[in-house]
C-alpha cells in the first residue's frame, strides 16, 4: 500500500474502505464511549484512538501526537493529516507533515492521507478540506467527501457537552485551557448537522 496519499491516490482509501456502510466518529467529549468494533468504520480525533480499535485516525495538532498511544497505531489503517499542522492551534509553515510522519512511523504501517489545511499554502498534489473548526469537522468532511458508500453517521462525545470526558483528564492530564466553550461546542455541532443534511446522511448524535 502507499504510505502517501495523494489526491491521485485517494481511490486506495475508497476500495479498502467501501464495504462500510456507517462510520462511528469518536471525539473527547463526556459522551466518549469506548464501543466494542462491529461492522462499523471507527474515525478518531487524536487520542480517543487509545480506547477504541480506530481504523481512521485523525489530527490537526502536532503536539496531539504526544498523548497517542503509539502501540496502538499498529491497527489503524490511515490516519488523517494536514500538509502543515498547527502547533498550539496555530499555522506554523515550518512544520509538515512529514514531523508527524517521524513520530508515528516506528509503529504506524497504514497509509497517511495528507490534505491541504486553509490555514496554510495549497499543495497541488493533495486534497484539500475547508472545515477549520475540529478534527471531528475534518473528519465527517472527508467522509461525505470521499466516502459516498457511507451513509450512516453516529457520533460519542462530539458537539453535545463542554468539558472532556473525565477518562481523558485521567489519562492524558489535560490541562484547563484547553477545555472548549460552549459557543465552540455549538459550532462544531452545527457544522456537523449542516454537512449531515446536505449529504443526505443519518446522523446520531451521542
Amino acid at each position: 500500500m502507499e504510505k502517501i496519499i495523494t489526491k491521485e491516490k485517494i481511490f486506495i482509501v475508497q476500495e479498502e474502505l467501501k464495504d462500510y456502510k456507517k462510520m462511528i466518529l469518536f471525539g473527547k467529549g463526556p459522551s466518549f464511549q469506548i464501543k466494542e468494533k462491529t461492522l462499523e468504520l471507527f474515525f478518531c480525533g487524536n487520542d480517543t484512538m487509545n480506547f477504541v480499535d480506530c481504523d481512521v485516525l485523525c489530527i490537526n495538532d502536532f503536539e496531539s501526537t504526544e498523548k497517542i498511544n503509539k502501540e496502538r497505531l499498529n491497527d489503524v489503517k490511515f490516519i488523517l493529516l494536514p500538509n502543515n499542522p498547527h502547533i498550539k492551534k496555530a499555522p506554523n509553515k515550518s512544520m509538515t507533515y512529514n514531523d508527524i510522519i517521524e513520530v508515528f512511523d516506528l509503529h504506524f504501517k497504514g497509509s497517511y492521507i495528507v490534505y491541504n489545511l486553509k490555514t496554510s499554502k495549497e499543495n497541488d498534489d493533495f486534497i484539500t478540506l475547508n472545515t477549520m473548526i475540529s478534527v471531528s469537522n475534518t473528519a465527517l468532511e472527508f467522509t461525505s467527501k470521499y466516502l459516498k458508500n457511507i451513509k450512516d453517521v453516529e457520533t460519542y462525545g462530539i458537539g453535545m457537552m463542554k468539558n472532556y470526558s473525565e477518562i481523558f483528564y485521567e489519562k492524558n492530564n489535560t490541562s484547563p485551557n484547553e477545555v472548549k466553550d460552549g459557543s465552540w461546542i455549538n459550532l462544531v455541532k452545527s457544522d456537523i448537522i449542516n454537512n449531515c443534511n446536505a449529504n443526505k446522511l443519518n446522523l446520531k448524535m451521542n
